[in-house]
């Protein structure tokens, strides 16, 4: 793959997917028959002076191991040296990007990701409508909802400046709207909070709700708002 390159003046490697398909490397499944289709990526991709790109799924970084390994190989190979190879072995980093500068020299960019590597809260990134749609996917929400929005914390990087807040006070609505999947059995995964921000990304959460008071008012909720800086008082008997 890489022989049918010309110039080469991009490297880019990645400990995991997420970051890559952030940065736009991704395929979209065309096997999924519902709105949400499922992402391919990969972590270590070459692009030459035209644009053209070779992607490879064995190399990585961010670690000692094999792959990163053979990631410096790889990267000594096509004319790196090994003062800049070796950032692809440093666990410091989940994320290195070379560059090819006007002297014809590659300069290293070796960057620490957002999103933490040891999450306890389980996400996977789709495609929706043409955007990139971060969905929570822990069966139980409670558990750290309860720590301060952990999971927002730990991928509040998908929508860092939220420009839009839907809140759906019922399942039906949020179905009708299609923010929702199915689960291996065939139920109905539902998400009534949504955040969006301007480029149009969604992170879809689904907080522990119940339908005899307004969204915004339950206390799950009003912990999501309150990350996202709205100060909404929070009425537990409300409208009780």
């Amino acid at each position: 793959m890489v022989n049918n390159l010309d110039e080469i003046t991009h490297i880019f490697v990645y400990f995991n997917d997420f970051d890559a398909i952030l940065d736009g490397f991704y395929l979209v499944s065309e096997n999924d028959l519902s709105d949400l289709k499922s992402l391919k990526s990969a972590r270590f991709i070459i692009r030459d002076i035209n644009g053209n790109e070779a992607w490879f799924n064995n190399l990585n970084c961010g670690y000692g191991g094999i792959g990163p390994s053979y990631s410096q190989k790889v990267l000594e190979k096509l004319g790196i040296p090994s003062d800049k190879s070796k950032c692809v072995k440093d666990s410091s980093y989940d994320i290195v990007k070379y560059f090819k500068n006007e002297k014809g020299e590659f300069e290293v960019y070796p960057i620490e990701s957002a999103i933490t590597r040891k999450s306890e809260c389980k996400a996977t990134l789709y495609y929706h409508k043409g955007k990139i749609v971060c969905l929570q996917v822990e069966e139980n929400y409670v558990s750290y909802m309860d720590d301060k929005t952990k999971f927002l914390y730990e991928y509040s990087s998908i929508v860092p400046n939220p420009s839009d807040i839907i809140l759906f006070n019922n399942r039906e609505s949020a179905i009708e709207h299609g923010y929702f999947t199915k689960d291996f059995f065939g139920n109905d995964k539902v998400y009534q909070v949504i955040l969006r921000d301007q480029h149009g990304r969604e992170l879809w959460l689904c907080p522990p709700v119940h339908d005899n008071s307004a969204l915004k008012y339950q206390k799950s909720v009003n912990e999501i708002l309150e990350f996202c800086g709205l100060d909404v008082k929070f009425e537990e008997n409300k409208h009780k």
